[in-house]
C-alpha cells in the first residue's frame, strides 16, 4: 500500500513522542512552515513555559529518488552504477512504455525511480497519420523529413517531380438562332507516370534517442482531380515496427543490467 504524505507525518509525530523526553512532550502539532514551499511542515512539541524546551522539527516528507536520464544508454549505465550503492538490479524492474522507460529500484516499493523519456522522431510522427500533399510539399517532405530514409537507389523523388498535370480542353460549339452557345468538357490527364510506384519502403527511427530503426511500407496514391498525392503507412507495419523497437530495447537493457524488463508501464504512481 502506498504511503501518503499525511500518514508519513503522523508516523513522524509518533516517533517524536517516542524519542523526546517524556516530560517535555505535551501536544505535538503539525503546522505549515511560513515562507517555505507548499508541503513543508514543522512538528512542534511545546514543553513548559520556558521556550528553551520547545522542539521544532521541519519535515519535507520522504526523499524519493526520481532521476531523469537522456537516453536508454544513460539509463543502463545508471542502473549498473547502483550496484556500488548496494542497489541490486535484480531487485527492481524496468518498464518500457511508448513514451518513456522507467526503472524502479525496488519491485515491491516502486517509489524510487529513474526515467528516460522516449522522444518520437519526426519521420515516425509523419507516418502515424495519412497525408494528402501537393506535388511541391510531397517532394519537400521526402527530401527533408525522410532524408536518409529512402534506399540510395530510390527514384521516388524524381518520379514525383516528373508528374505533369495538364488540362486538355475539348470545346464543342453550336450556333442557335444567331447566338453562340459554347460548352466545354475538361479532361484532366496525367503525364510522366510510367512505372509510377504504388508503394515504397522507408527505414526510420521510431525514437530520436534510440539507435534501433525499423522499415515501414507506405502506400502511394495519385489523386488526379485534386492534383495531389496521398501517403498511407500500412497500419500493421506501424504496429510491428513499434513492437520491434520495444523488443530490441527490452533485450538490450535486460542483457546489459540483469534487471527484469517488461513492455508496459508502472501502475503505482509515486
Amino acid at each position: 500500500m502506498q504511503e501518503t504524505q499525511s500518514s508519513w507525518l503522523a508516523d513522524g509525530v509518533r516517533e517524536i513522542e517516542r524519542v523526546v523526553t517524556k516530560g517535555l512532550v505535551v501536544e505535538p502539532k503539525i503546522i505549515p512552515i511560513p515562507g517555505e514551499k507548499p508541503g513543508t511542515y514543522g512538528i512542534v512539541t511545546p514543553g513548559a513555559a520556558d521556550r528553551e524546551h520547545k522542539i521544532d522539527f521541519r519535515v519535507t516528507g520522504p526523499i524519493w529518488h526520481n532521476e531523469r536520464l537522456d537516453n536508454p544508454r544513460q539509463l543502463i549505465e545508471f542502473i549498473k552504477s547502483m550496484e556500488a550503492r548496494e542497489v541490486k538490479a535484480a531487485a527492481g524492474a524496468v518498464y518500457i512504455g511508448q513514451t518513456s522507460i522507467t526503472y524502479v529500484y525496488d519491485f515491491e516499493d516502486r517509489r524510487h525511480r529513474a526515467t528516460c523519456p522516449l522522444i518520437v522522431s519526426q519521420p515516425w510522427q509523419w507516418l502515424t497519420s495519412p497525408k494528402v500533399l501537393t506535388q511541391k510539399d510531397a517532394v519537400r517532405d521526402l527530401r527533408i523529413t525522410f532524408d536518409g530514409c529512402l534506399p540510395r537507389d530510390s527514384s521516388l523523388v524524381v518520379a514525383l517531380r516528373n508528374v505533369k498535370w495538364t488540362d486538355d480542353g475539348k470545346v464543342e460549339g453550336t450556333v442557335i438562332r444567331g447566338k453562340e452557345a459554347l460548352g466545354a468538357s475538361i479532361t484532366r490527364e496525367i503525364q510522366g507516370i510510367n512505372d509510377f510506384p504504388e508503394e515504397f519502403t522507408v527505414t526510420v527511427k521510431v525514437y530520436e534517442n534510440v539507435l534501433q530503426d525499423t522499415q515501414i511500407r507506405v502506400a502511394l496514391e495519385i489523386l488526379p482531380d485534386a492534383k495531389k498525392f496521398e501517403f498511407i503507412a500500412f497500419p500493421n507495419q506501424l504496429h510491428d515496427g513499434l513492437a520491434e523497437v520495444q523488443t530490441w530495447l527490452l533485450e538490450d537493457i535486460q542483457s546489459a543490467t540483469g534487471a527484469p524488463t517488461f513492455i508496459g508501464s508502472v501502475t503505482a504512481e509515486a
